[in-house]
């Protein structure tokens, strides 16, 4: 799993860039934004992404923009409003296609062959997803 750290743009300005607030923070998304853009053209959907930062950086908003353009599907799935069908379902995915089903109509997103991003954010308030990330990623890998 590829991990990286989403600085504050505070950390930014304090390294010596001298920059307007509103240019750095420009400058930390497009930085973001060709990680994650080099993320999948590296793996191709082999990997999971694990994105770590501090609270209310922009880490969701990056994501969702790098789903929308990057993708032709894709579904966020914001634990903090995540029903208990949903949470039930990643206790223990088993069958992984009945998991993407059910996924796609409780969202109602159609998931399109090797080009959907997934995206589960504030995982942390579901541990269990952390498990189903896992499967995911060997099921993936046996398909490939």
């Amino acid at each position: 799993m590829v991990n990286f750290l989403l600085r504050k743009t505070q950390d930014i300005l304090e390294r010596g860039r001298k920059k307007t607030y509103s240019s750095a923070i420009a400058f930390s998304r497009r930085k973001i934004y060709d990680r994650l853009l080099a993320w999948k053209g590296r793996y191709q959907g082999k990997t999971a992404l694990l994105i770590e930062g501090a609270r209310r950086v922009g880490k969701s908003t990056i994501v969702k923009e790098f789903a929308r353009k990057e993708y032709s599907s894709h579904l966020l799935v914001d634990f903090t409003n995540a029903g208990e069908e949903v949470r039930r379902l990643l206790d223990a995915p088993r069958d992984l296609d009945y998991l993407f089903l059910r996924l796609q109509l409780a969202y109602g997103v159609s998931f399109k062959r090797r080009d959907t991003l997934i995206v589960f954010d504030e995982v942390q308030l579901c541990p269990k997803a952390r498990q189903a990330i896992k499967a995911l990623m060997k099921d993936a890998a046996r398909n490939a």
